[in-house]
């Protein structure tokens, strides 16, 4: 080693040793970890935070409870958000049922609600889940729809509805027009809206609802309108009982044989009622309705007008028809070649009461009514008045039995024979209490002509300024029998004699009469008659 480097060496170690020396000590940065915070429930949430350190369930974010307890530590308990609030309805008609559109959640049942919920209508207290439902009227009583298929809100076409409907469903039938359909089990088709807004529309070349072993269908609320077809151009029901036709209205139908708009045939215990029918035509006949070989129907408070038939019965044709009553009915303005009202044929126990029979028109015989065959009858509390004919302008009678009680015959008048009333072929009439004013005849019986074995019993009654040729108010033209008792005849007249009974041939009683002012004689007999004329003390 060289010197130099030998002295140097205990330097280098004495410096180092001198600044080790002088080195401060190092410090310890080494510290403990701080205790964990306080959790006594173990909730998850430390005790600063936790309302309630002692309860595991009780913590900021938790489920609230009713109870009393607050649950999530927002300083209020029970509130609605807990997670077993009830749900509460107002019910502001009192039904049992609340407004679902308005729910309350509470712990507690709050003042003016309920716990059922459901009500649909919460004004109206017949609105409600337990309700009954009426279908096809536009409302849901019982809140799960109007009870019925519904054209075209469920089906495009009525007669899809009626498929769908099934025995004994409902088939609403919403405004507009619509095409027809066939009928073979029973359904309750309504227009909803009335006949004013739904039509079924039989476009001058199809019928409209035909009802072919269906009983107990059911129509109401539907214009029938524009049909066209060989019977029932509106409405054709066969081989079903019990259907019911209600408020509805049937319009420029035509028949190319009967029953212009409506056509019923064998079937029995039919219910019209509240129907309208107007301009309906038949070219045989029937202008508005047909009824054949059946039983037991009632037309009740229905308006016929302005029909026409090219045959028989103008309104109304009915052929074998037993047990049939029209009541409460308007027959105006009808037209036929016989009975521009009403003509029945070879039926039994015929009753028409409580109704007007006015300006109708037969261009042949019975103005208002024709009677024939083996047609047994009766009419009481009726109006007929102003009806035209050539023979028998108010009613004739050809074979069969008629009653008439309390009925007002007035302003009738013909060319040939019964102004009024006129009974031929053998016709039993019985009359009583019926007043006959202002009728003529060119021919005889300006009220009443009896001819052809016709058999006429009048009981009480007035005959009051009617004229003829013979027989003013009462006369017998051939052949036939005529019995009055207790009737009035006041102010009649004839041109050449018995201005209130005349009898041409047959045999005319009278008992208990009243005669006054009729003129030039009060009665006459021809020698071929055989007459007793009694008057009243």
């Amino acid at each position: 080693m060289p010197v130099h480097q030998a002295h140097q060496m205990p330097i280098l170690i004495a410096a180092s040793v001198f600044f080790m020396a002088c080195d401060p000590p190092k410090e310890d940065n080494t510290r403990s970890a701080p205790p964990p915070p306080v959790d006594a429930d173990s909730d998850g949430v430390p005790e600063e935070e936790d309302c309630n350190d002692a309860d595991p369930t009780v913590y900021p974010g938790a489920d609230e409870v009713c109870g009393g307890s607050d649950e999530d530590c927002d300083g209020t308990v029970d509130e609605s958000d807990a997670v077993d609030a009830g749900t509460w309805y107002f019910d502001e008609d009192s039904d049992g049922y609340g407004n679902e559109a308005r729910p309350q959640n509470a712990c507690t049942q709050p003042a003016d609600t309920i716990e059922t919920g459901g009500d649909c209508n919460d004004a109206d207290p017949l609105i409600h889940p337990e309700a009954t439902e009426i279908p096809c009227n536009g409302i849901s009583e019982s809140c799960d729809g109007d009870g019925g298929v519904r054209v075209p809100e469920d089906t495009a076409s009525v007669q899809l509805a009626v498929d769908a409907a099934g025995a004994g469903g409902y088939v609403c039938i919403g405004a507009g027009s619509w095409s027809g359909a066939r009928i073979t089990q029973p359904v309750h088709i309504v227009g909803v809206g009335g006949y004013e807004a739904t039509s079924i529309d039989g476009n001058e070349r199809n019928s409209g609802l035909v009802i072919d072993g269906a009983p107990g269908t059911i129509i109401e609320g539907i214009s029938f309108d524009n049909g066209q077809d060989t019977f029932g151009a509106g409405l054709r029901i066969q081989n079903s009982d019990e259907v019911r036709v209600q408020s509805c209205r049937f319009s420029n139908n035509e028949a190319l044989a009967d029953g212009g708009a409506l056509s019923i045939e064998n079937s029995n215990d039919l219910f019209i009622t509240t129907n309208l029918f107007e301009r309906n035509e038949a070219r045989g006949n029937g202008g508005a309705i047909r009824i054949l070989d059946s039983a037991r129907t009632e037309l009740t408070n229905n308006t016929i007008t302005r029909n026409n038939a090219e045959e028989k019965g103008g309104g109304l044709w009915l052929l074998r028809a037993s047990e049939t009553l029209l009541t409460g009915a308007q027959l105006q303005n009808n037209s036929a070649d016989q009975g521009g009202a009403l003509a029945a044929q070879d039926g039994d126990a015929l009753v028409v009461e409580i109704l007007s029979v006015i300006n109708n028109t037969a261009s042949s015989t019975g103005g208002g009514i024709s009677l024939s065959g083996e047609t047994s009858a009766r009419l009481s509390e009726l109006t007929v008045r102003a009806n035209t004919a050539e023979t028998g302008s108010g009613v004739t009678v050809r074979n069969g039995t008629l009653e008439i009680g309390s009925v007002a015959f007035s302003d009738h008048r013909v060319n040939t024979f019964g102004g009024a009333l006129l009974l031929r072929t053998g016709a039993a009439v019985t009359i009583s209490d019926t007043a006959f004013e202002q009728s003529s005849a060119d021919g005889s019986g300006g009220a009443i002509a009896v001819r052809e074995d016709g058999a006429l019993t009048v009981n009480g009654g007035s005959f009051s300024a009617s004229f003829a040729s013979t027989g003013g108010a009462i006369a017998i033209t051939d052949t036939g029998s005529v019995q009055v008792t207790d009737a009035t005849f006041t102010d009649n007249e004839a041109a050449t004699a018995g201005a209130a009974l005349y009898a041409a041939g047959g045999t005319l009683t009278a008992t208990g009469v009243v005669f006054d002012g009729n003129l030039p004689d009060d009665w006459s007999c021809a020698a071929e008659a055989d007459c007793t004329i009694e008057t009243a003390d």
